[in-house]
């Protein structure tokens, strides 16, 4: 059983009425934001997973949108022991529990602000999903 966390965008074409131009580009903009947003995430949680061998840090990902039109960015670590490791609190000598769950937590504060400015950003750069390379895996790495 893998451990996931997803975070799209819920009310997406008042998000893109609201900003206007092209709604295509902004689509993709958008996508590409919820995109880095979930690298942000998986960033900060991988510091805090707990390490024995390293295996459970070496199945970190971040799958990118698949539909733009509703954008969701699936992170996760790919092996069948993150759940327990996740949800038990015991102590580790390095890392620690809910390695996951509280930087998807803190990463939550302000994710609309966060999500509209990076969306502003990526489409003045002309940033499409098109952009990410097909080696970024969709999956959960190794198991």
């Amino acid at each position: 059983m893998s451990l996931v966390v997803e975070a799209g965008v819920e009310g997406m074409s008042a998000l893109i009425e609201k900003l206007g131009k092209t709604q295509e580009d902004w689509k993709h903009a958008v996508a590409g934001a919820v995109f880095q947003k979930g690298l942000a995430v998986i960033a900060d949680s991988v510091v805090e997973v707990p390490v024995d061998t390293g295996r459970l840090r070496q199945t970190a990902y971040v799958a990118p949108p698949t539909d733009i039109d509703d954008p969701v960015a699936e992170a996760g670590y790919g092996t069948n022991y993150a759940v327990p490791v996740h949800e038990i609190d015991i102590p580790h000598a390095v890392g620690k529990d809910q390695f996951l769950r509280d930087p998807f937590n803190q990463h939550m504060a302000g994710y609309v602000r966060w999500i509209t400015d990076r969306a502003k950003k990526l489409f003045a750069r002309g940033t499409r999903l098109g952009a990410i390379p097909s080696s970024v895996p969709r999956r959960p790495k190794g198991g």
